[in-house]
């Protein structure tokens, strides 16, 4: 699939993972910053502390490297759980867009809550 008109090809193993650990040790970065890949209703029910909310249809080559959310931070992405579509489509659109850093907490929603809460706005 190409992403991004005549941008890169970039698939499922080109996605960089981060661990729980890594995402609980970001959370007081600023050069990190955590992309909720949800519906807009479950993050506004609760996302994880300090995540932003971006619609996948937001994220583009062009409107992406003006996006002052995102200038010189690494974008961390999560959704629901390991098998969230949304969450990797996600990745895969940042990458394309010129952030070959972003990475995916592929455990999400489901392995956060296990030992932690959610922040709701």
């Amino acid at each position: 699939m190409m992403l991004g008109g005549c941008g890169p090809r970039i698939d499922d193993r080109d996605i960089e993972f981060a661990s729980l650990g890594e995402v609980k040790a970001s959370l007081d970065s600023e050069r990190v910053i955590l992309i909720d890949a949800r519906a807009r209703e479950d993050y506004d029910a609760g996302h994880l502390p300090g995540a932003i909310w971006i619609g996948l249809d937001e994220v583009t080559q062009e409107r992406s490297k003006d996006d002052p959310r995102l200038a010189g931070r690494r974008p961390l992405v999560y959704g629901d759980s390991p098998g969230d579509a949304a969450a990797r489509a996600m990745v895969k659109k940042l990458m394309a867009a010129g952030y070959g850093s972003a990475r995916l907490f592929a455990g999400g929603v489901a392995e956060w809550s296990v030992s932690n809460t959610l922040e709701s706005d």
